[in-house]
């Protein structure tokens, strides 16, 4: 049977999209690892690494509610962001081609790119960066396209160097900051 091009078939796309959110990355067919593994090679040094290890957060500094709270205004500020960026996506494609042109920004990043791993300021002075940034008036389009894309690289680099690096010796607590962030 065709559709009527005048039904309720037409969707917005600006009230059905999903920014993808933290999910909860265990069930009962996927069960959480009952130990910490072993520091994979590139962790504990090697060539051109530097020493990795030095990113492991101490478990007794671990606190999963300050985490998940970085990772959940990270995700938060990108889907607002997104929002108005889908309700004028022509004006929003013009705003990016023109920040990709400044040597600020670039069209592909990668957290190391960021915050290399043989030394520099670490993650945290870039996270202070991010959020004092996050933190500065929105009211343009540009000013959300520049806060997406704040937020997604404050999403690399915490994954990187928080979930990734920052608690691979505590496995319970990487489930426990992605959890919480998703619930937030």
């Amino acid at each position: 049977m065709p559709r009527n091009p005048t039904s309720s078939h037409k969707r917005n796309a600006r009230h059905n999209h999903v920014t993808p959110r933290p999910a909860a990355r265990h069930n009962s067919a996927n069960p959480r690892p009952a130990t910490a593994p072993s520091l994979p090679p590139s962790v504990s040094g090697g060539s051109g690494t530097g020493d990795l290890a030095r990113y492991i957060i101490p478990k007794e500094k671990i606190n999963i509610d300050d985490l998940a709270q970085r990772e959940a205004r990270y995700f938060q500020v990108l889907e607002e962001a997104t929002d108005h960026m889908l309700a004028e996506p022509v004006r929003t494609k013009e705003i990016t081609a023109e920040l990709y042109e400044t040597p600020k920004f670039k069209a592909t990043i990668s957290p190391t790119a960021l915050v290399p791993h043989n030394g520099g300021p670490g993650p945290d002075a870039y996270f202070a960066w991010v959020d004092k940034a996050l933190d500065a008036d929105k009211t343009t389009l540009k000013d959300y396209v520049l806060r997406a894309h704040y937020a997604f690289s404050g999403l690399l680099v915490f994954e990187e160097y928080i979930l990734d690096l920052g608690l691979t010796s505590w496995p319970e607590a990487r489930w426990m900051v992605t959890d919480k962030a998703a619930e937030l």
